[in-house]
């Protein structure tokens, strides 16, 4: 395929492919995303959770 030109069909599969590709990460990407949120999240709050109960440890 380096010296010629793709065939309509064979240019409509590879179009096919990128989109099948792009279709494929872009949810994996989100999934990514939303653990690295939920990860940072949960990480904050154990250390308000701490803070507080050093808090009401230094007030006892």
């Amino acid at each position: 395929m380096a010296g010629k030109m793709p065939t309509p069909q064979e240019f409509y599969h590879l179009c096919l492919y990128a989109i099948y590709l792009q279709s494929a990460v872009i949810p994996i990407n989100m999934v990514l995303i939303f653990q690295k949120v939920r990860v940072a999240s949960l990480s904050g709050e154990a250390q308000n959770a701490k803070s507080e109960r050093d808090t009401e440890l230094d007030t006892s």
